[in-house]
């Protein structure tokens, strides 16, 4: 004989086609983001995950975000420095930790002929490993408009300071010829009366 046996698997298999379709989602937003992402392990120089902007810019190691993060100003990665980042922190919550450090710093990227701003978080990774993620975000366009502003601005103050200086030496033109035309008039009075005795 033989024995049977039939499971429903109408739920596990839509849960799993649910779990598929948000991981794909997931990867989509990120893959199709204009800023590099990179996530590493405190201590660690594991690239846990790199977006494709990232591995445009960087390749596919962590290096590159070990270097812009100790750019910005942030913790480094090194693994002595991160236990003793960590050891810092003993007794603070990891929840807090992750909500209390956010990094916002802009940097000139002279490989990339870039200006890039970084930002970088503390996060708990899926295996429950305290990781920091960073974005690398494009703001060469900005920064050149920015800077673009900043020489109009300077040659509008110029232009204003040239116009004043003019209007000054209008004035003061005015305020000379006016008595000088007055005491040339007089002299030629004077001269006239004294030939007609």
């Amino acid at each position: 004989g033989w024995i049977t046996s039939v499971t429903d698997i109408t739920e596990p298999n839509r849960i799993r086609d649910q779990l598929s379709a948000t991981q794909e989602r997931f990867t989509t937003v990120l893959e199709g983001l204009g800023a590099a992402v990179s996530v590493v392990p405190l201590g660690s120089s594991e690239l846990l995950f790199a977006n494709g902007q990232y591995k445009q810019w960087f390749g596919t190691t962590s290096s590159s975000h070990m270097l812009l993060v100790a750019q910005a100003g942030t913790y480094p990665m090194t693994s002595h420095e991160a236990t003793d980042a960590i050891d810092s922190f003993v007794g603070l919550p990891t929840s807090e930790l992750v909500q209390a450090m956010v990094e916002h710093v802009e940097i000139s990227s002279p490989k990339l002929d870039k200006w890039l701003e970084i930002r970088s978080r503390y996060l708990n990774w899926v295996d429950g490993r305290l990781v920091q993620m960073m974005i690398a975000s494009d703001i060469t366009a900005r920064r050149l408009a920015e800077e673009q502003a900043i020489r109009q601005t300077e040659k509008a103050q110029a232009a204003s300071r040239l116009i004043t200086m003019g209007e000054m030496a209008s004035s003061v033109a005015h305020e000379l010829t006016q008595p000088l035309t007055a005491i040339n008039n007089y002299c030629t009075g004077l001269l006239t009366r004294i030939q007609n005795d």
